[in-house]
């Protein structure tokens, strides 16, 4: 059974269709994802400590923070954060990657710190993706 006359149109709409809805999910997807009201939230033990503004940085900072019987450096800037030392047995904190943009987290168990970033307003809790 060959091609019939309506046929190819047939597949160019239903062509242009599908990369439309492509290009749709894509720009759904990733906006937002990077930039702006971005957060860097600091836990230990459950508690935030503190809560800096991404989007608000001009330049790079070093933090040093202490809690569950050790110490840690962070480095942070509008780009993200990086652990860069800690004194924790193994070193697991520093050899996760920076973070950048929201999800990203580091975290250094032995000293119960967790560095997440956010975007500005979002809810805590289960979503569909940690569920």
């Amino acid at each position: 059974m060959g091609m019939k006359r309506g046929d190819s149109v047939l597949y160019a709409v239903l062509g242009a269709i599908f990369a439309a809805s492509c290009l749709a999910s894509g720009v759904f997807l990733f906006s937002g994802r990077e930039g702006g009201d971005l957060v860097l939230e600091i836990i230990s033990g459950g508690t935030l400590l503190e809560s800096l503004d991404l989007s608000a940085l001009e330049e790079d900072g070093v933090l040093e923070l202490h809690g569950g019987g050790g110490s840690n450096v962070l480095s942070f800037g509008p780009g993200g954060a990086k652990m860069i030392s800690a004194d924790c047995r193994g070193g697991d904190c520093l050899r996760m990657p920076a973070i950048r943009g929201d999800g990203g987290t580091i975290a250094c168990l032995p000293h119960r710190l967790i560095v997440r970033i956010r975007q500005r307003g979002a809810q805590a809790g289960i979503d569909s993706v940690t569920y």
